[in-house]
Order: structure tokens, then C-alpha cells, then sequence
């Protein structure tokens, strides 16, 4: 039995990134990704203090990193309502894929934050974010493509997101390690995008 919850199931199809957005301090709503549509499936990066994002599946990370995930709806096209939002980013991924929280890391002091490798069950890809309390200046783990580098307003609003698609470029139990440098606390989870 996998430790984490049960993965979302969406419908069948070839795994294609669309797009991102990012920004801070939202009440909402934030736009979606030029070329979304109803089908899709959106990942929200978040500070743990996000609120007002309902309807979306959300794993947490520690009390300073939530990610949401849902597959949009046409209601859902307008844009995400959101609340106490310091930092975000929005991932999305078009061909029916389902995401599975598959590991997580922590670091207390300084860098670098290791996420424990896992074996892939069928993945087509591999989604990573980080979240830390300062700009760390986190670097993209190895064979990643990055997706957010983004700075925000300081106190857990420093936000990186990184992937690979296709999930041939992952192996098998290795490690992802988000390096920098400075003193600071951060999170970090993996999922299995499959």
C-alpha cells in the first residue's frame, strides 16, 4: 500500500505541457495559462497560508507548502479564486494524466533540500516543487526543466517548480536534490505525473 492518498484519476491521452503563470499577494482570481482548456489538468504551487482555492485536491508539505491539482472544468477557464496567496505558480498539463504525491524533503537550516528517489509505476512524467522561507537561489535538480523560479515578498514566498517530460529522463530511485546557498528553511515534494 503507497503511503500518501490515493491519486487523482483523469481521463486518458499523450502527456504535453501548456504553460505556467506566477504571481504574489492574489485574492483572486488568477489567470490560467494562455491556451487552457476544460480537460486540462492545473497544479497550484502555494504558501501554506493559501486559502479559498475549493474544489481542488491539495497535499501539503510541512505548514509552508500546499500544491493543489485539478482537472478544469469550462467554470474553471475564467481563472482561480484564491486568498493569503504570498507567492503561487500554475502548471498546466494537457492529455489525461493522473498526479501522485510519490515523496518529500525538508531542510531546517540551509540547502540543499533532498527528495528520496522512488521507482516509477508507469509515470510519463515527474513534477517537483520547492518552497523556503528565504531566496535560497534554489538551483533546477539535475534533468529537470525548470518551471518557476520566482522570487516573492519574503517569509515562505520563494516558489520553484521543475519537471521532466518525458519521465525516461527521471531514474529510477535517484534523489532529487534542490541546491543554493544561504540559512533557511524550506520543502519540497515529488509527484509522478502518469
Amino acid at each position: 500500500m503507497h503511503p500518501f492518498p490515493s491519486p487523482m484519476l483523469i481521463s486518458g491521452g499523450a502527456l504535453k505541457f501548456i504553460g505556467k503563470v506566477d504571481g504574489n499577494n492574489s485574492s483572486g482570481p488568477a489567470t490560467l495559462p494562455a491556451g487552457t482548456k476544460a480537460g486540462d489538468l492545473a497544479v497550484i504551487i502555494a504558501n501554506g497560508s493559501a486559502a479559498g482555492i475549493t474544489g481542488w485536491d491539495v497535499e501539503t508539505k510541512g505548514s509552508n507548502l500546499k500544491v493543489f491539482r485539478k482537472q478544469l472544468t469550462s467554470a474553471d477557464l475564467s481563472g482561480v479564486t484564491m486568498s493569503a496567496v504570498s507567492s503561487f505558480g500554475v502548471l498546466v498539463y494537457r492529455g489525461g494524466v493522473r498526479l501522485e504525491r510519490r515523496s518529500d524533503g525538508s531542510t531546517v537550516n540551509a540547502p540543499p533540500i533532498t527528495i528520496p528517489g522512488f521507482t516509477k509505476a508507469g509515470a510519463r512524467g515527474v513534477l517537483t516543487a520547492a518552497l523556503t522561507s528565504a531566496n535560497m537561489g534554489l538551483t533546477t535538480p539535475s534533468g529537470f526543466n525548470t518551471r518557476h523560479s520566482f522570487v516573492g515578498d519574503g517569509g515562505f514566498r520563494y516558489l520553484w517548480s521543475a519537471d521532466v517530460v518525458p519521465a525516461s529522463g527521471y531514474t529510477n530511485n535517484a534523489n532529487i536534490v534542490w541546491t543554493g546557498s544561504g540559512t533557511s528553511g524550506g520543502d519540497a515534494i515529488a509527484f509522478e505525473i502518469i
